[in-house]
This record gives structure tokens, C-alpha cells and sequence, in this order.
């Protein structure tokens, strides 16, 4: 049994073997990862493996001998029958292992199997050292805060599961593990000393759970006002960095106390980030892929005041 973050991962070797077919699961999540060799997925089935919705992984070394892990990820409503037809696809041979995540009682549907896919994909491409041997990154689909957390926790469960049986493709600066701590010395994704001259004319809100928020693309990248909300609490799934990050501007002094209010604290000075979806992680302390969160307000648009 594995101890991660407070959670028991229990990890039951098929074969007796950590190489051998495996089964990680814990008591306080709905998922499950099934693993093994490849070259021997017929004995995933002996062991069990459902014929359920399902995200996974394949990975192998990178061909011409480097030390790089080469990772595609995938999803299959039946993940017996998908199985089944790359075994029939020489071009998977390759690959030395197969990572499989289904839940325990079948739950995940298509667009879920979907969501994890696609972050699969996007947090593998993160991964020093893992290089994505597919065409394409699938789009990640656009949900509602509520639906977009609880996915978020699949992915973190998912995560830790996957670590216990053995997949290293998803562990981006050591996470889910242990949080990254980042020198915000040398930084670049979030600065507080910059130039805004001139570059307020298009600028945007965000459209996260409430939170009141103001930015505007910078030639630098995109600059949030001050006076806007930063969400206090943090999805277990936002990255380490961008959780120093938020820690920076908390030692910096440039997160202030809003009086009666106990969810969210007010920027205290303007920040530049790298990009509209740092600065959106760093405000809502919540993993973010769709540029989309932030909605250019009308030009013609007035404030007005009551007196």
C-alpha cells in the first residue's frame, strides 16, 4: 500500500511481479488503472480488465535510443474492443506498456473519457522528457466551474493512481506527489514592475464563478488590473508552478484582505502574465484551457454611477 497526499493507494501485483500485471486503486476514489506490458495484454484481461469507458496510456522509449519516454494517450467507450484492435496495429508494438483508468463501476461517459484524454495530452506535453507521438492534441471541451472541478479531481485521482502503477508520463515537475516549488526570482510567466502605456483600449473580464477580474492584452502578454479578485481557494489539480506563483504575489504584498469577505482577496497591484490563461490559473487557483474565460467587454460600454 502507497501513501500519497494522505490518500492509501492500494496496489495489487497480479503476477506477484511489479512488472507483471497490476491494479492500483484507493477507497476514496471511483477510478482504477489497470497496467501492464504490451506484448502481454492479454493478461490485463485475465485480470479483469472491464469492458468499460476508459482513458489510457501507451508508453515506450523514443525511437533512436534517447533517454526520452515517448507517451500517446487515447479513450474508448470499450476498452477490451480498442484494445483488441491495436493489437491488430503493428505500429503500437513499440510501445512497452499500457496504462488503463476506468471507474469501478462503469460511470465515465463518452465526454468524460474525452476530458481526460485531452489532459492527458496536455499535461504529458509539459513533461520534460516525454515527447507526445500523436498528429493532433485534442481540444478540450468547455464546461461549466461545477462540472469543470469535478473532472479536475478525476484528473487528480487519475494522476495519483497512475503514479502507484508505475507511469511517469503525467508527472510534471514531480506532481501529483509533491508540489513544485518554482524560483519566482526568475520567472518570467508573472511580473508586478512593467509598463502599461497605451494598452488598455481592448480590454476583457473573467467569467469564473463569480470572481470580478479585469485584463487586457499587453505586447508582453496580458495584464490584469489591480482591484481584481484572486479566488483564495486551489483545485487539487493546478500545477505547482502556478501555485508559487500565486505565493510570490502573497510575499510581495499584492494580495490585500477584502473587508467581509472570506473566498477571494483583491490584487493590490497591476500583474503582468505570460498569457490570458496564466493569468486566469493564477486568479482563479484553478486549472484553465480555454482561452474563452476571458470575454472582451464592448467598447462602447460606460460605467455608471449612482449618486
Amino acid at each position: 500500500m502507497n501513501q500519497t497526499n494522505g490518500t492509501a493507494v492500494t496496489l495489487h501485483l497480479v503476477s506477484g511481479t511489479s512488472y507483471g500485471p497490476r491494479i492500483a486503486e484507493s477507497r476514496t476514489s471511483p477510478l482504477r488503472v489497470h497496467a501492464g506490458r504490451w506484448a502481454e495484454h492479454p493478461a490485463l484481461f485475465a485480470a479483469g480488465l472491464p469492458a468499460f469507458p476508459a482513458a489510457y496510456l501507451f508508453t515506450g522509449p523514443c525511437a533512436g535510443g534517447t533517454a526520452q519516454l515517448a507517451v500517446r494517450p487515447g479513450e474508448a467507450l470499450d476498452i477490451r474492443r480498442r484494445l483488441l484492435e491495436h493489437a491488430q496495429d503493428g505500429t503500437k508494438s513499440r510501445f512497452h506498456e499500457i496504462f488503463v483508468v476506468t471507474a469501478v463501476d462503469g460511470r465515465l461517459g463518452k465526454a468524460d473519457i474525452r476530458y481526460l484524454e485531452a489532459r492527458f495530452h496536455e499535461i504529458a506535453a509539459s513533461v520534460p522528457g516525454i515527447v507526445l507521438e500523436v498528429d493532433k492534441i485534442p481540444v478540450i471541451a468547455t464546461c461549466n466551474p461545477a462540472e469543470r472541478d469535478t473532472l479536475e479531481s478525476l484528473i487528480a485521482q487519475s494522476r495519483t493512481l497512475l503514479h502507484a502503477a508505475g507511469c511517469r508520463a503525467l508527472d510534471c515537475e514531480g506532481l501529483p506527489l509533491a508540489a513544485s516549488v518554482q524560483d519566482t526570482e526568475t520567472d518570467s510567466a508573472v511580473r508586478l514592475d512593467f509598463d502599461t502605456e497605451g494598452t488598455t483600449a481592448d480590454e476583457h473580464e473573467l467569467t469564473y464563478d463569480g470572481l470580478w477580474a479585469r485584463g487586457f492584452p499587453h505586447r508582453d502578454g496580458w495584464v490584469v488590473r489591480a482591484g481584481s479578485d484572486v479566488r483564495r481557494r486551489e483545485n487539487s489539480a493546478l500545477l505547482g508552478p502556478m501555485s508559487e506563483r500565486r505565493r510570490f504575489l502573497q510575499r510581495e504584498g499584492a494580495l490585500g484582505e477584502i473587508p467581509g469577505v472570506v473566498d477571494r482577496w483583491r490584487l493590490m497591484r497591476d500583474l503582468m502574465c505570460n498569457s490570458e490563461l496564466t493569468a486566469a490559473k493564477v486568479l482563479t487557483g484553478a486549472h484553465q484551457s480555454n482561452r474563452g474565460i476571458w470575454r472582451r467587454l464592448s467598447p462602447t460600454a460606460r460605467i455608471i454611477v449612482a449618486r
